[in-house]
């Protein structure tokens, strides 16, 4: 058995001797090109190139078997020759604790590089339990001291590293960046944890390199957000590896996509999708929305510019009991659909612009969303009536009724009683300075819209009182020098 170490640093050369208990010590010191140093090594003829060198490190090798020098030692020798001994085991035994330390040390980091990551390996459908460790779902790696060399840089797309010429790039980027240049080499990430995983494949995304063929390595990932908006050839093949996340998927953008509703029916057994957003996708319709109503956790969904969805399409909404924000806006057919929103207390913001069949008696379900902030009715056939469904909305900060033609300053009846609006949009009304008195009760607002109305200077008098206003559109109105005097202290 032969155990060997290297020690940096001097040792004296009479550390090449024998010891009379039958288990010798061979130091080879190649100090200084003192050959007559390394007696002992030159009679193993152990590395005896090595011994020309004049600053090499010294090796130190302790072998079981017996050796004897052509000379006498004298008894100082044989003394010192034992001291060499003892401190060559001290010097054992300290290595043997720092290997042990070491080892430990290494156990340790390997454990929090796995853990930052998740599960190095993972089937469908399987919920990891490190986005409970990590404080939340947003699947962000955690970073710790003893990997700061690792992922100096993760949380920020490789992209955006190469901009910063003055900085050198972390060991974490210089391997997705390699990855990506070889990506038609790879057929599956599922071994790879989670992190990196979807580091690769945003960066594909973003550097456009992702295709059908290249997408199949992401099978079974347990991947959270998969952003493909605006890109080109998704379809409905796509859903089929975007699917195979199971319940780690939180987050698709597909719009502007091919996908149509035989696609969409991939996702519904997605149950812990949080955010859905199909804007542009001309080939969804109402079947393919129905598909939705059992992903009760959804919070975000939008359905912008779809022209094929009507009020039988919404009635998938009535289950989504924890939607937050919902955009349909530009979509024409949706008007009797809206009743599907009375159950949904839990719904903040609320986008129906352009949406132009909506009438009064769509804006009656509205009244009961209570926690409704921010509101766009825009290019709608309301009126003043419908405007009245929404006094009770004490929570609402954002308003834009933009177009709405039907409507007067008779709403400010209603809307006088919405105190906490910071945000109201009355562009393209059919105001006058009727009843604009009704102004002076909304003293939080910051922001007003009044452009292209029948007001004059009179209407401006009832907005000195609103001291919070830091925006005022008057564009077109009948307005001059004279009138703005009363917005001197605004």
């Amino acid at each position: 058995m032969v155990i060997a170490f290297v020690i940096h640093g001097p040792i004296s050369s009479s550390s090449c001797r024998s010891m009379d208990d039958g288990i010798s010590v061979a130091f080879l010191p190649f100090l200084q090109g003192k050959k007559e140093s390394a007696v002992g090594a030159q009679k193993h003829s152990l590395f005896p190139s090595l011994l020309e060198s004049s600053s090499l490190p010294l090796s130190l090798s302790l072998s079981l078997r017996r050796w004897k020098s052509d000379d006498e030692f004298s008894r100082h020798d044989h003394d010192e020759g034992i001291i060499n001994a003892l401190s060559f085991w001290v010097i054992q035994w300290i290595a043997v604790a720092l290997c042990s330390i070491i080892h430990e040390a290494f156990v340790v980091l390997t454990r929090r590089i796995s853990s930052m990551g998740g599960a190095c390996s993972r089937k469908r459908n399987q919920q990891d339990d490190e986005d409970v460790a990590h404080g939340g779902v947003s699947g962000r790696c955690t970073k710790s001291p003893s990997s700061k060399w690792l992922w100096t840089s993760f949380s920020r797309s490789f992209s955006d590293v190469q901009h910063d010429r003055g900085k050198c790039p972390s060991l974490m980027d210089l391997c997705v960046q390699k990855i990506i240049e070889d990506i038609g080499k790879y057929r599956t990430f599922s071994k790879l944890p989670r992190d990196i995983t979807q580091l690769i494949f945003n960066e594909l995304v973003f550097s456009r390199r992702l295709d059908e063929v290249s997408l199949e390595a992401f099978r079974d990932c347990a991947l959270q957000d998969l952003h493909l908006g605006e890109y080109p050839g998704v379809d409905d093949k796509w859903l089929d590896v975007i699917s195979s996340q199971g319940s780690s998927l939180l987050s698709v953008d597909l719009s502007g996509s091919e996908v149509s509703n035989d696609g969409v029916t991939l996702l519904k057994d997605c149950a812990n999708l949080q955010s859905l957003n199909f804007n542009c996708c001309k080939k969804i319709s109402d079947p393919g929305v129905q598909h939705l109503s059992g992903l009760s956790n959804l919070t975000t969904l939008s359905f912008r510019r779809n022209d094929e969805i009507t009020r039988k399409g919404l009635s998938a909404f009535a289950g989504l009991i924890n939607l937050a924000k919902l955009d349909l806006e530009r979509c024409p057919k949706i008007n009797g659909g809206l009743n599907n929103l009375e159950g949904l207390t839990k719904l903040e913001s609320l986008n129906i612009r352009w949406c132009n069949s909506l009438t009064d008696d769509d804006m009656r379900p509205l009244s009961g969303l209570i926690n409704l902030k921010s509101l766009q009715v825009s290019c709608s056939k309301i009126t003043d009536s419908g405007v009245r469904h929404l006094k009770g909305l004490h929570k609402l900060s954002i308003l834009n009724l933009e177009g709405c033609q039907d409507v007067t300053a008779a709403c400010l009846d209603s809307l006088a009683a919405l105190s906490g609006l910071l945000y109201l949009n009355l562009n393209r009304c059919h105001l006058t300075d009727e009843g604009c008195d009704k102004f002076s009760r909304l003293g939080n607002l910051k922001v007003l819209n009044l452009g292209f109305n029948e007001i004059t200077d009179a209407c401006l008098v009832h907005l000195r009182g609103l001291t919070n206003l830091e925006s005022l559109n008057l564009d077109s109105c009948r307005i001059d020098d004279g009138g703005l005097v009363n917005l001197a202290g605004v």
